[in-house]
């Protein structure tokens, strides 16, 4: 049975956190530097968070969403987080890795036949994320090496 995280912290830049969990199908955006960490802004349309990757130095979050697969969000303001653009075709996302270098996402999850799947997606156009190769029936956790 697969776990859906209800809140993921990672560090964003030294000083600062972005948060990302579920609450009323929204995706928490929460940038403020420690000991008073306070919720700045809210994305809504993200479906179910599964997983988080937010790369150093970026300004971009990747989300792993049940609804939407892949979700890239743009939290370079963290009172205003905005969707950029949702994977190509819609999957169900679980297990997230990216490398920002390659400008490629590997997205674990579940296809729209309902067996498990492993998507390379593309993300160099953020707006249009587009799946480029799909392994039919794998599942796992995922990792650029």
């Amino acid at each position: 049975m697969r776990k859906t995280f209800s809140y993921v912290l990672v560090v964003l830049f030294t000083g600062a956190f972005l948060f990302l969990g579920n609450y009323q199908n929204q995706a928490k955006a929460v940038v403020n530097p420690v000991p008073n960490p306070s919720i700045l802004g809210l994305i809504s349309g993200v479906g179910t968070v599964v997983d988080v990757v937010a790369p150093q130095g970026s300004t971009k979050a990747y989300l792993a969403s049940e609804n939407f697969g892949l979700v890239i969000v743009d939290v370079a303001v963290p009172t205003t987080p905005e969707v950029l653009g949702s994977q190509h075709p819609v999957e169900k996302g679980g297990h997230l890795a990216v490398s920002t270098e390659k400008n490629l996402a590997i997205v674990v999850g579940v296809g729209a036949d309902t067996t498990a799947r492993t998507n390379i997606v593309d993300i160099t156009d953020s707006t249009y994320p587009k799946v480029i190769s799909s392994i039919p029936g794998a599942s796992g956790d995922a990792a650029f090496i």
